[in-house]
């Protein structure tokens, strides 16, 4: 894209959206539907859009206006995109203030090769809090790359809960629930889409972490512990398992079946005979030593900043509510987050106990 091209994009864009921005302004009520009958695709200006964006005179004309507007502005921002120029991101950033989904995620692709420019990651935030997957996924993208460490933070814990099999159910509503798992919401506070999973609800209020913890805490809950604490825990169970696999390889009946197929291998170097590969094959078939299951991640294993001694999670604290065989049923972590200024407190639970029942009448599409 040349110079002349890529001036041109950054400018229709701006108009664009100052102009969706006067449509959305005329419009009152319940947002506008689609009308069962449009008699016209001319563009606004050919039309003469400002004398028809009246919703009660002509709901087709403001309907249509309104299309026509967020089809140029993702034209636009399609071009700018491609052109990958650092230029290009004040109209992109414009453009996350239309309130139109699908022109907020191609902007956030736009702004994503520039993130660490001034003062990018503090406009993008809000989208990371935002009640949209699609918006939440491009903005953590987004924060990943910038250069300040807190929102970076943010981007990478939301990463780490929106991937593989650790991934909540995308379309299910019901799913950030507490309730379907066991819990119970915090009073008045607000989600927190990075601490969001397959095992975890993310959420953060105002109040004190020890004033989160006294709510959730019921009488049978052990006391609450701190990162380090967690982190020992976490390197002890570690620790048996790999004592349990090395004392399941090290049994005399794994050694002895070795040492037969090592001796047999020597036999057959000398002689290479058929029959005495016959009985190196007989001896691979057998069993092996039972080995030990791997102890359940239960529901502490979740999407948490990095635990090495500073803040925040210097400052978190651990709940374990429910236990069953040393495994965490239920659990509230929080700690607050300087990013945000806010308690971040993340609901945790086994799904294979508390995996909720879909409810098909609270199902939000993304």
């Amino acid at each position: 894209m040349n110079r002349f091209s890529l001036a041109r994009a950054s400018l229709v864009t701006l108009g664009c959206v100052v102009f969706l921005h006067w449509i959305t302004s005329c419009r009152t009520g319940a947002p506008l539907q689609s009308p069962t009958q449009a008699t016209s695709r001319d563009p606004p200006i050919a039309s003469g859009a400002p004398g028809r964006c009246d919703r009660a005179q002509d709901p087709a004309g403001c309907f249509l206006d309104r299309a026509w507007l967020i089809e140029e502005i993702l034209g636009d921002l399609y071009q700018l995109e491609g052109a990958r120029d650092q230029r290009v991101v004040p109209a992109a950033l414009d453009a996350l203030a239309t309130g139109e989904p699908d022109v907020q995620i191609v902007a956030l692709r736009v702004i994503g090769p520039f993130a660490g420019a001034p003062g990018v990651g503090a406009k993008v935030l809000p989208w990371l809090l935002a009640d949209d997957l699609r918006r939440e996924e491009g903005a953590a993208k987004v924060l990943e790359q910038t250069g300040d460490a807190g929102l970076r933070r943010l981007g990478l814990q939301f990463a780490m809960g929106h991937q593989g099999d650790n991934r909540a159910p995308p379309l299910a509503g019901w799913w950030r629930d507490p309730a379907r798992h066991g819990l119970s919401a915090y009073p008045n506070a607000k989600r927190y889409p990075p601490g969001d999973s397959a095992r975890s609800i993310g959420l953060m209020t105002d109040d004190p972490v020890d004033r989160v913890l006294a709510h959730y805490r019921e009488k049978t809950s052990p006391p609450p512990f701190s990162a380090k604490d967690h982190q020992a825990r976490e390197q002890a169970k570690l620790k048996r398992q790999a004592d349990g696999f090395q004392q399941a390889m090290q049994s005399p009946e794994f050694l002895q079946r070795q040492k037969d197929i090592q001796s047999l291998m020597e036999q057959y170097q000398k002689n290479p005979d058929p029959k005495i590969l016959e009985k190196v094959q007989k001896l691979a078939v057998v069993p092996g030593p039972e080995l030990p299951k791997l102890e359940q991640a239960g529901a502490l294993d979740l999407p948490l900043p990095v635990i090495d001694g500073s803040a925040p999670m210097s400052q978190a604290q651990f709940l374990v509510i429910e236990e069953r065989a040393g495994v965490p049923l239920r659990a509230v972590v929080a700690y607050p987050e300087p990013a945000l200024g806010k308690t971040v407190v993340i609901l945790g639970f086994e799904p294979s106990v508390y995996a909720g029942t879909p409810d098909p009448r609270n199902v939000r599409l993304h």
